[in-house]
């Protein structure tokens, strides 16, 4: 039987992740990214999803007619 690793905030701090991340227990969670810096356009055709984002003061963010993007 596979161990199951208990991944606490204070334990991703602790591994440096600064970018796009997949850590895995039971395949459910995925980091991203807090802050949004640079300009970002979605795709036609496509919807996004972030979870608590912030985005910088400047920066833009497309979103095509059609399309949504939830932030939870």
């Amino acid at each position: 039987m596979a161990s199951k690793v208990r991944y606490t905030i204070e334990r991703i701090r602790s591994l440096g992740v600064e970018e796009e991340t997949t850590l895995k227990e039971n395949d459910s969670i995925k980091l991203v990214k807090q802050k949004l810096t640079e300009d970002y356009q979605i795709p036609v055709g496509y919807n996004g999803i972030s979870a608590g984002l912030e985005v910088k003061a400047g920066v833009n963010v497309v979103i095509p007619e059609g399309s949504k993007l939830v932030v939870l």
